[in-house]
């Protein structure tokens, strides 16, 4: 019998439910906190989305720790970023004065005082989050926000503490009691220093700190860079590329700033000239303003001179074809556009530049105070701030790009869209609420569970000590239609009872037959979304975790707060009379018509359903085979979305603004100049020794054979910033303006340096001079963002200490070459990534194997003879120019083949050997030289030669061969062959001969992974494979989201396959015989709960294997195909839903079994039960999911679409495929059918017989009405 428990009486409450109601309510205001901070705290920052173990995210770390704000940039441009323009001006100083260089400009005001406020603030992280909270403590005294959560007050002596409260509920319902008792709650806290001059007030006179506490706040920028600023640095009248190395070496003025131009055009200047410039005077007018135009038309001599330059250059350098002009490289172009201006003797047209802003460090965990805007009571961030407020730039024409604004539009699209969509949800919810129950009150139950239910699922977040990002954006949603879902079963039970029996027990019935499936159910979407965790991607790892916290947290919710309501605001339903329950109009009566008409035919045709549907699986789950996955950043947003339109802008009017980082490292092991300082400091310390400790006057350094042997291996200065200009442009040459288009133009340190342009010989005077010039400016190249030394560069004291103590890291250079991705290119960043090392390997490659060639000329000539070795390399002679990229292109080659690797190598490869002084065989006498073998041919033997002709030519042809100290063989050629039997009949063949086909890095062109055995030099150095002292590390955003893209896929199988294989053992566990003893043979029903799986894959199979169907047969070119980390979630949670449905129909399938009814019979009582429910929560949830559909942030709307799909789904499988399955032969799996006697048994002895755990239905008893109606209705089915 149904017991009566929350009507019971409870004194001062009145009822069970009262205090129930009551403990809800009380707990309210705790969730609505802690999801308000939450969502107050919110993170996207994609370099933290792997975990710290990963190499990608350690040698992110790394490059960080060198080179502060790499990848903590923003761009900021618009038309207004010219020079010449006021706001330009007025901007820029504004952002410097709140930039580490204020300290020049408060420096020259002598106001040390405002400087030491402002370290101060850099210190404790101090930021002023739009309110100071004024006299909150009681002492009007003025708040400040610091690191860590802390916070900080100054009061009006000046006088900054750091608060010693806690800012929690506990503390904060103490202050409130202590408020109210004493009437006060003074602040008190920790005394950090007194700031400014004592308050006059007397003279009406403020502390200047306390009047405006922002002058204690931290500089939210690192520094700030913009085009003209370099330019003057490099082509200034004491520019880099005006002084030069040596005066004949001197370029002209005209000359350093073309230079300049063309380094810095694509990274801090726009491209020029405009491609629709068609050089001629016309078209020059169309491209400059007002004020030039007027000049240039103020004489018809600038026209004259335009006419006979263009047709000078033409004749020149164009074969006189203006065409091939306009086609010609953007860097040629420039060149043409400057010495053009040159010869019209005017100023050229100030071009587009931008602003690079580095944050600061107290800032980048707050990146919306930097780049922000005003949104859900936000203020807005500094640059918006200085732009709009300050300077008169409008916000539509402020353009901001780089990695901190892509992370805060994350935040902002993420969060304002899924607040402006939930209310559209709510509204589609509650109306299909309302018509399918008739009534307001349980509507408005409904959605009180869901809403506290997603409130609650925040506010576990914040509890937890995490932090939101936009996908736990999603959580709310899914927790909400998981709750309502639940509710609606329970409602559904609740209004039957009514029917049935009237409301007096209802809701005590309702619970008794809901609170085993619907825990059960919970639990097992739970173990769904708990599969998700497993996941190396931190967001989706933190969505599974809490989501399964919040789908368990529901229960408690579902069985004390809606029960408690229904019995205390009670509907209205009442109980109905067989009659009238035949004759129920409305909604939800129609429905239960059409399931009932819809179960009849699947039960009388289950074996067509049945291999229908299997088909229908095998075709999808081949389909499931062939997904793809991207992760691309600037795809999370919808097209009109206002990043989108600034990466736009910024790409046609700069250049390109996605980091990828290649720092490049050099042992000090292989540094010539430490190496030559250590010798000469061992040696003055001996000759300090020997001479008592006298002054030493003259001194000359001395080399052993060992020491010159060592110092011959070494790199100088020049030689090693050549490894990362020669690094830079292969990367602007294969990938670049000119090249594919992928990036735009570079940045690495030789940029800075003045131009050396000299034959290559390392023992010249020359290259001497100038490589002791670099090493001598070396500290000045160390300030610059793009060189780094190990244990100096940008380190705290903890981490100088670390790289010092670790010999194998102490003193390493790293260079550091830096491309922009274009954001809007569509680029494969795992291809990327891939081709990046085709290109760099090869050149670690050629260093690596200079030095082991040197190495064994060392041994086979010694220190004295290494002066005339030679050098046979076998291999294409690198000779020529390569190859036009674009050509290339056009001819339909892959990138695979357009990129040479041996060319590469061969060419790094030449120029090393050509630094030590090795000369082209064919071109000098010199005795050191080398000679490149392109063709085994060369030597004219034959195998149909005479034995005396074949006798001359092998004896010359090894006489040929005998000359080399060293034969290196490179790559392949032709009749190689007959090299490689005269090597062996050589003298040299004892062990100069070395093999270095091995150079190149190649690539899976299906897979796009490296091929089996590929390692970069840094993967071989770090595994100990080989000696290796130069390396190249790939860094920055591109490689974090390659890996997260890779990620994200297995994550996909790992966290499907877990998903499945709990809710089986659960599923089989579930289906066992109950009844019967536990045993061997009945521990689990395995064949059972492998059959109730089928419908549970269902949704998961043939969405995902329709999507991987539609990525096959479009080629991956349709975004919406594409699995991106808003749809990778919802598999394993459409499992766990799809399982819910599949309880709640077993529930009552099993339940009818029990009572005697036939298998067919008892899937109608099924359908009957719950088919209308099921299909209620699929419309209220899938329905008012698909409102996301609307999102303009990709990752919510796919969440949002793909849900209702495989909800959609869901509903088929566990309405139609699980009932043919259980009219079929598998059904028997599913439970027995009891014989009558078994039945009537159960009635006399009263005895019921509950086949589930937990099982709330009832058998018949004597006693009871319903015994003769089941003896009857056994009759009547046999």
């Amino acid at each position: 019998m149904t017991k009566r428990f929350f009507s019971l009486h409870v004194p001062v409450f009145g009822s069970v439910a009262m205090v129930l109601l009551c403990t809800v309510f009380f707990l309210l205001p705790f969730a609505l906190r802690g999801a308000r901070l939450g969502l107050s705290d919110m993170q996207n920052n994609v370099a933290d989305w792997l975990p710290d173990d990963y190499t990608e995210t350690k040698e992110l770390g790394e490059f960080r720790k060198y080179f502060y704000g790499g990848d903590q940039f923003v761009c900021v441009s618009g038309p207004w970023c010219k020079e010449g323009d006021a706001r330009y001006t007025n901007f820029l100083r504004k952002l410097r004065e709140e930039s580490q260089e204020y300290e020049k400009i408060f420096k020259e005001t002598q106001n040390d005082e405002e400087v030491e406020a402002h370290r101060k603030g850099d210190e404790l992280g101090l930021l002023y989050d739009g309110n100071f909270h004024e006299d909150w403590g009681e002492q009007q005294e003025k708040w400040l926000r610091g690191r860590n959560g802390k916070w900080y007050f100054i009061n009006r002596r000046g006088e900054l503490y750091q608060w010693e409260g806690q800012n929690n509920v506990v503390e904060g319902g103490k202050r409130f009691f202590e408020r109210i008792v004493k009437g006060k709650n003074k602040a008190s806290g920790k005394f950090i220093r007194t700031f400014g001059a004592p308050p006059d007030d007397a003279k009406g006179i403020e502390n200047e700190f306390y009047k405006n506490p922002e002058k204690l706040c931290c500089r939210p920028f690192q520094s700030v860079i913009s085009g003209p600023d370099v330019f003057e640095q490099m082509a200034g009248p004491n520019g880099t590329l005006r002084i030069g190395g040596l005066s004949e070496n001197d370029l002209s003025t005209i000359e350093a700033k073309i230079e300049a131009h063309k380094r810095l055009t694509g990274s801090l200047y726009g491209p020029t000239p405009s491609k629709d410039f068609t050089w001629t005077f016309d078209s020059l007018l169309a491209q400059v303003d007002d004020s030039l135009r007027t000049q240039l038309r103020s004489t018809d001599l600038h026209r004259e001179v335009f006419d006979e330059f263009i047709e000078e250059e033409l004749s020149k350098n164009f074969n006189g074809d203006i065409e091939e002009l306009k086609n010609a490289t953007s860097t040629k172009k420039l060149e043409v556009w400057y010495w053009m201006w040159y010869k019209l003797q005017i100023e050229p047209p100030a071009r587009q530049t931008c602003f690079i802003v580095t944050l600061n460090e107290p800032v980048i965990n707050e990146l919306a105070r930097a780049v922000g805007r005003p949104m859900l009571g936000k203020t807005r961030g500094r640059i918006l701030e200085l732009a709009t407020g300050e300077c008169g730039i409008e916000a539509a024409n402020l353009r901001i790009g780089g990695p901190p604004s892509d992370n805060v539009a994350i935040d902002e699209e993420g969060t304002s869209t899924l607040l402006r969509l939930v209310s559209l949800s709510l509204i589609i919810g509650f109306s299909l609420a309302y018509f399918s129950f008739g009534s307001v009150r349980v509507a408005m139950m409904l959605f009180f569970v869901g809403g506290t239910a997603a409130i609650s699922s925040l506010s576990f977040v914040w509890f937890g000590g995490q932090t939101m990002d936009a996908i736990l954006m999603s959580m709310p949603s899914l927790v909400y239609v998981l709750a309502l879902s639940s509710a609606v079963h329970i409602v559904n039970y609740y209004r039957d009872a009514c029917y049935e029996d009237g409301p007096d027990l209802a809701v005590e019935t309702a619970v008794k037959h809901s609170l085993f499936p619907c825990t059960l159910a919970a639990f097992t979407t739970a173990l769904g979304l708990i599969s998700l965790t497993t996941s190396n991607l931190t967001p989706i790892y933190k969505f599974g975790l809490f989501s399964a916290i919040a789908t368990m947290a529901t229960v408690v919710l579902l069985f004390t707060y809606l029960p408690s309501a229904l019995t205390v605001w009670k509907p209205g339903y009442k109980k109905k009379n067989r009659d009238e329950l035949g004759k129920e109009s409305g909604l939800t009566a129609a429905v239960a018509r059409i399931w009932e008409r819809i179960g009849n035919w699947v039960v009388d045709h289950h074996a067509v359903v049945t291999v229908t549907s299997v088909i229908m699986l095998a075709f999808f789950a081949v389909g499931a085979t062939k997904i793809q996955t991207s992760v691309h950043l600037l795809k999370l947003f919808d097209k009109d979305a206002k990043i989108l339109h600034d990466y736009a802008w910024m790409e046609e009017n700069l250049g390109e603004l996605v980091p990828a980082e290649i720092p490049v490292g050099v042992d000090l092991s292989a540094q010539k100049e430490p190496y030559l300082a250590q010798l000469k400091a061992e040696q003055l310390a001996a000759v300090a020794k020997d001479s008592d400790g006298e002054p030493v006057e003259d001194f000359t350094l001395v080399f052993s054979d060992e020491q010159r042997m060592a110092y011959d291996l070494k790199y100088s200065m020049l030689e090693r910033m050549e490894l990362s200009e020669r690094v830079r442009e292969q990367l602007e040459f294969y990938f670049g303006p000119d090249g594919m288009g992928i990036v735009g133009s570079g940045m690495s340190t030789d940029m800075f340096a003045p131009l050396f342009r000299i034959e290559s010989d390392e023992e010249s005077i020359e290259r001497k001079s100038y490589s002791s010039q670099l090493y001598s400016k070396r500290d000045e190249m160390l300030a610059q963002a793009y060189l780094a030394e190990v244990g100096k560069s940008n380190l705290k004291r903890d981490d100088r200490e670390q790289d010092l103590a670790d010999p194998n890291r102490a003193g390493r250079e790293l260079w550091r070459v830096s491309i922009r991705l274009a954001a809007l290119n569509n680029v494969d960043y795992g291809q990327f990534v891939n081709d990046l090392k085709s290109v760099v390997e090869p050149i670690m490659a050629a260093y690596r194997d200079r030095t082991t060639i040197l190495r064994r000329l060392q041994d086979a000539t010694g220190i004295e003879s290494l002066n005339s070795a030679n050098v046979l390399l076998i291999g294409p002679d690198p000779s020529g120019k390569s190859e036009d990229v674009r050509t290339q292109v056009a001819d339909g080659k892959s990138l695979g083949e357009i990129i040479d690797q041996s060319k590469i190598y061969s060419q790094t490869l030449r120029a090393l050997l050509e630094n030590r002084g090795f000369k082209n065989a064919v071109k000098t006498k010199s005795k050191k030289k080398y000679f490149w073998l392109s063709d085994g041919d060369v030597f004219g033997i034959n195998p149909e030669d005479d034995a005396e002709l074949a006798k001359k030519k092998a004896a010359s042809s090894l006489k040929f061969i005998d000359q080399f100290d060293c034969i290196v063989r490179v790559d392949e050629i032709p009749a190689y062959a007959v090299v490689e039997k005269l090597i062996a009949d050589s003298e040299i063949a004892g062990g100069q001969f070395v093999d270095f086909r091995n150079h190149r890095f190649d690539v899976d062109p299906k897979t796009k992974l490296p091929l089996a055995g590929m390692k970069t030099a840094k993967e071989l150095k770090d595994n100990g494979q080989a000696e290796i002292d130069v390396t190249a590390m790939y860094t920055g955003i591109v490689p974090i989201v390659y890996k997260a893209q890779r990620s994200l896929l297995e994550s996909l199988i790992q966290s499907i396959g877990l998903a499945f294989i709990m809710i089986s053992v659960v599923m089989m566990l579930l289906l066992r015989d109950w009844r019967s003893p536990v045993g061997p043979g009945n521990l689990l029903n395995v064949r059972g709960g492998m059959a109730a799986m089928l419908p549970n894959v269902f949704p998961v199979v043939v969405i995902f294997g329709f999507m991987g169907h539609m990525n096959s047969w479009f080629g991956g070119s349709v975004d919406s195909f594409l699995v991106d980390i808003g749809s990778m979630m919802t598999a394993s949670v459409a499992m766990g839903v799809a399982v819910d449905d599949t309880i709640h129909f077993l529930n009552w399938y099993r339940n009818a079994l029990a009572q005697g009814y036939r298998r067919k019979e008892a899937i109608k009582v099924a359908y009957s039960r719950v088919a209308t429910a099921m299909t209620q929560t699929t419309l209220i949830g899938g329905l008012g999911l698909a409102a996301f559909a609307l999102s303009t942030f990709t990752p919510t709307q796919r969440f949002g679409v793909l849900m209702l799909f495989l909800l959609a789904a869901a509903l088929v499988g566990d309405l139609i495929f699980l009932p043919a399955i259980l009219a079929g032969p598998l059904g028997k799996f599913f439970g027995k059918e009891r014989p009558l006697s078994e039945v009537q048994l159960d009635v006399e002895t009263s005895e019921p017989k509950l086949l589930l755990v937990g099982e709330v239905a009832e058998v018949a008893t004597p006693e009871s009405p319903e015994a003769e109606g089941i003896t009857e209705r056994h009759r009547r089915i046999e």
